[in-house]
């Protein structure tokens, strides 16, 4: 039940590492272009041909030496907001699947005596189906996001009886997501909200040093360790879930 929702992040993560790398994509077709006009050289033109293994050195040299990378500090950058909004979904699902589930067991009273503020009209929209839509009516009633670890945190342990611990792995994942916020909505400047909201998160091994007013940018290396981070987040998840069933 939830390991697609797991899958399916894990294929979305992998899109976003395809991102980051297209620079070596086209090198690497550029090279592989280079070396079949190579053999359609006649033998005489070799002149020519020596031509063309400098090209394709010069070539190799950015690829080898990731000459670009500094070029794409902001593809590195939009994809940390990608890899927090699919993460956001993720778990989001994984939250909804688990309130459901969280129905049939016994003790849960944290769930079933939540009060909502519901309308015939949401009830209709939700076909009648409340203990499949209650997920859904949850986040939408109690302003509950995927997007704050502080709030998941508390979501999972309320409704679902899943505890997640505040570790390393929580506070590189809180990183992400306060950077996801200044990359969209303050041009990646540093704000003294995002280095509050990254206070607690410590320790962690992202971006440690933070100055007010400074430039964020990602490095492709730090997008790898986030989406790693995510990745195992979520499948620690899905173990504690399916244990809990």
């Amino acid at each position: 039940m939830y390991t697609s929702i797991a899958n399916s992040f894990a294929d979305n993560a992998r899109y976003v590492e395809r991102l980051i790398d297209f620079d070596r994509d086209v090198v690497d077709i550029m090279i592989m272009s280079l070396d079949g006009l190579k053999k359609d050289v006649p033998p005489q033109f070799h002149s020519f041909a020596a031509r063309i293994d400098r090209l394709a050195h010069v070539i190799r040299d950015i690829r080898n030496n990731e000459s670009l990378k500094a070029k794409y500090g902001t593809v590195c950058n939009q994809a940390v907001v990608l890899l927090v909004s699919h993460f956001a979904s993720a778990v989001g699902d994984l939250f909804r699947k688990g309130v459901s589930a969280a129905f049939d067991r016994e003790g849960n009273d944290a769930l079933l005596n939540e009060e909502l503020k519901l309308t015939f009209r949401d009830m209709k929209d939700k076909n009648w189906n409340l203990k499949g839509a209650a997920g859904e009516l949850l986040i939408a009633k109690k302003d509950l996001t995927s997007q704050d670890m502080q709030s998941t945190v508390r979501a999972f342990e309320t409704y679902v009886g899943v505890k997640i611990p505040k570790d390393l792995r929580a506070n590189n994942i809180i990183l992400g997501q306060a950077a996801r916020h200044v990359i969209v909505h303050a041009g990646a400047l540093i704000t003294d909200r995002m280095i509050k909201q990254v206070a607690a998160a410590s320790p962690r091994t992202l971006m440690q040093k933070l100055e007010p007013g400074g430039s964020l940018v990602f490095t492709k290396d730090e997008v790898l360790e986030l989406r790693d981070e995510m990745l195992r987040f979520v499948e620690d998840l899905v173990s504690k879930l399916e244990a809990h069933q």
